[in-house]
């Protein structure tokens, strides 16, 4: 049901690098906040491998950082409205965060923050159009944004991935995609996010080392009777 690894020899597992991920986010927080901070990280699914790689990767990138960090948990669940309650009852309590790094749910994460009259800061996030959107919108205010993770095109890799391993193909077992990334100052209307789409569409929808090149348009705009 989720964006998940499964450990076992008898699946081929198409997907990104996870902790790169989380590294890559903690970099981005490393180099925006020199004397380090209290963060806020809204984790994913509890209890998946995509969620404990992405931590520690943060974790890893900060711990070597030698600076202070005061890491502040909570579940979002990769969810808009469960990552938003859970960032605004986390201002309510901490007050003010340096830094904010999010799995998913990210909109509704910079929504809580607005809400609350919190101070844009930098922030490491997925790929959701809507978090672009604010990201974009927001950037001379201080929400410095790294942007990256997965898209709905790495299904089209995994089918890809499957038809050669019916035909007997050798595939590898494990597939690990190169991620998405678009960073502050770099955001791009109508190539890096969509004012016209829906704010829980998931943008990065190009592989070409694997002959895979959708828009987001072009996905958004499929029907029945394209099947």
């Amino acid at each position: 049901p989720f964006d998940n690894i499964l450990d076992t020899e008898d699946a081929i597992n198409v997907n990104v690098d996870q902790k790169g991920l989380g590294e890559l986010w903690g970099i981005w927080l490393n180099d925006h906040l020199p004397d380090g901070g209290k963060v806020l990280e809204v984790r994913g699914v509890a209890g998946t491998s995509v969620d404990t790689d992405r931590h520690d990767g943060i974790h890893e990138v900060l711990g070597a950082s030698g600076k202070d960090w005061e890491v502040v948990e909570v579940l979002g669940k990769w969810d808009d409205p469960t990552a938003q309650k859970a960032t605004a009852d986390a201002i309510a309590v901490h007050n003010q965060f340096d830094g904010i790094t999010a799995q998913g749910g990210d909109t509704g994460v910079v929504q809580a923050m607005l809400d609350a009259g919190h101070p844009m800061v930098p922030f490491g996030g997925e790929t959701e159009n809507g978090f672009r959107k604010f990201c974009a919108e927001f950037s001379g205010e201080g929400l410095k944004c790294s942007s990256a993770g997965t898209g709905p095109a790495q299904v089209a890799v995994a089918i890809k991935t499957a038809i050669d391993a019916l035909e007997g193909k050798v595939v590898p077992q494990s597939v690990k995609l190169p991620l998405a990334i678009v960073e502050d100052p770099d955001f791009v209307e109508g190539e890096d996010y969509y004012p016209g789409e829906s704010d829980n569409f998931f943008v990065g929808n190009s592989f070409p080392t694997c002959g895979i090149n959708f828009t987001a348009q072009e996905i958004m705009g499929q029907t029945e009777a394209d099947q």
